[in-house]
């Protein structure tokens, strides 16, 4: 898995019942943007030391993102 950078303006949305684009519950708000703010802080570490590998720093993302939600 590779991991791309977004530039630009990333919009999270949901489903409604019937399926429709509707916006977030306003937890699931906060837990993107707790995920968000940890991908920056990270990134902005891996400026001074960059990960070992692509692997290693997808496995670390996904790790504290699921720190994340499970704290909110």
């Amino acid at each position: 898995m590779s991991l791309y950078p977004l530039h630009g303006t990333v919009v999270v949305t949901g489903r409604n019942a019937d399926g429709d684009v509707t916006g977030l519950a306003e937890d699931l708000v906060h837990q993107a943007e707790a995920v968000v703010a940890m991908v920056r802080e990270t990134a902005g570490r891996w400026r001074e030391q960059p990960p070992l590998s692509n692997d290693a720093a997808v496995e670390e993302l996904l790790a504290y993102a699921a720190r994340e939600l499970a704290a909110t």
